[in-house]
């Protein structure tokens, strides 16, 4: 995770944060793993194109039931209320659902964005 960030915010000026809280060693499926991945991509990537941010902070973190991850940017935010064409959101939503989690994002114009992804493992 920490090396797609790089990757994509390295040559871009964006400086960004990961801070980890691992409270389980309970090893996470493949599957599980995969959409987590998949989601973070998507909440990174919407960030690089579209919230002309210049710092992101992620926090993960993981309990024996679920993984949290948690995104913030200082970006030019969106209306979460606004009807869009884009998937990448409503992907996120899918994968998070598959278990039984929640996705939601508290953002506003000109105010950057929080986005909490919330994935139950057990």
């Amino acid at each position: 995770m920490r090396q797609y960030a790089t990757e994509l915010f390295g040559s871009s000026g964006t400086s960004f944060r990961i801070k980890e809280n691992i409270s389980s060693d309970h090893a996470l499926g493949m599957e599980f793993r995969r959409d987590l991945y998949l989601a973070y991509k998507e909440l990174l990537r919407n960030i690089y194109r579209h919230a002309s941010a210049t710092h992101v902070d992620v926090e993960i973190t993981v309990n024996r039931h679920a993984v949290r991850l948690q995104v913030e940017d200082n970006g030019k935010g969106f209306d979460v209320n606004s009807p869009t064409q884009r998937n990448g959101l409503a992907n996120i939503k899918t994968r998070v659902k598959r278990w039984h989690g929640k996705a939601e994002w508290d953002s506003k114009p000109g105010k950057g964005t929080h986005a909490v992804v919330e994935m139950k493992h057990r």
